[in-house]
């Protein structure tokens, strides 16, 4: 999505911050950067007690919720 983004000319620069997760050090080092820019960009806001459950299952409904998300920026 963040290629997409940049692709259609999107803010690619926002960064949220992975810290007040409590799990973010379990993100695969490949997916930082991406999950920082989609919290910054207010597509991801984590789950709740502050986790972003990176090993665990997106369901249809929270993948719909993030296109959502992204097409009303």
């Amino acid at each position: 999505m963040n290629r997409y983004a940049d692709y259609k000319g999107a803010d690619i620069s926002v960064s949220g911050d992975l810290m007040k997760f409590a799990d973010q050090a379990q993100l695969a080092a490949w997916a930082r950067e991406n999950v920082a820019w989609a919290i910054g960009y207010g597509l991801l806001s984590g789950k709740d007690n502050h986790l972003l459950d990176p090993q665990g299952h997106t369901t249809r409904a929270e993948t719909a919720a993030i296109l959502n998300h992204f097409l009303k920026k």
